[in-house]
């Protein structure tokens, strides 16, 4: 197969929809890069600030990925999985989301997509039609997550590394953050800290039957050891 009849391969209808996120994982990457080479002109957090207010079962959704950002991916302490033993908690859990960043895992699941879309696209497009792709959904998926999985294993104990270096949860309460998520109350949501390197996204709680919204100044109170998560109140200059 030449270069020409590839790029229309991979632009083919069926294939097009995994070509295009792939092609925004590329971007992505792009400006992580550009942000780490110059940080006063970009900062992206790697995994992400996505505004998906999601209480299913997973912390923004249910999952807490925090602690990861450019030039300082904190992932490992701050990444725990807080999924309440939802089936989806699972899924994401065997795929290392919590200890590897989520665009991290995200990325290597997104390309293995798109490579088993593209070969079975490839030898059983002439048997399956055009609809091959929806066909194999669920195989390729299933595929992808376990390619996700081991490629992304080596990774946790290189985060788990680089995340020696953390501010200890002691040092950490008593400071004010900035919530990250569209809402943070009882069941989820992420708070950053500035520092004078990179930021640090912590998983955060307010006590119950209180919430705060994106943008809403906080106080750290509390360290919940087990959840890795922090207690936040809402800050008063009053209090």
């Amino acid at each position: 197969m030449d270069f020409i009849n590839f790029i229309t391969l991979v632009f083919d209808l069926p294939i097009l929809p995994f070509t295009v996120l792939l092609i925004l994982v590329f971007l992505y990457w792009t400006l992580v890069i550009v942000g780490a080479l110059a940080p006063d002109s970009l900062h992206i957090d790697i995994d992400g600030d996505v505004d998906v207010d999601v209480h299913a079962d997973i912390d923004a959704g249910h999952v807490d990925v925090g602690h990861a950002d450019v030039g300082h991916a904190d992932a490992g302490d701050a990444g725990h999985l807080d999924a309440g033993g939802s089936m989806l908690g699972s899924v994401l859990h065997f795929v290392n989301v919590g200890e590897v960043p989520l665009m991290v895992v995200a990325s290597f699941f997104i390309f293995a997509l798109w490579a088993c879309t593209l070969i079975s696209y490839e030898y059983l497009g002439a048997t399956l039609g055009p609809l091959v792709s929806i066909i194999m959904l669920v195989p390729n998926v299933i595929v992808s997550g376990l390619v996700a999985k081991v490629v992304t294993t080596p990774f946790k104990f290189m985060f788990k590394h680089m995340n020696e270096g953390i501010a200890a949860p002691a040092k950490i309460v008593g400071k004010t953050c900035i919530i990250k998520t569209p809402t943070a109350d009882e069941r989820s949501g992420q708070a950053e800290i500035r520092t004078d390197s990179s930021p640090l996204l912590l998983n955060v709680r307010t006590k119950p039957g209180e919430s705060l919204a994106k943008g809403d100044e906080a106080l750290v109170v509390a360290h919940d050891p087990q959840r890795d998560t922090y207690t936040v109140v809402k800050f008063d200059l009053e209090m």
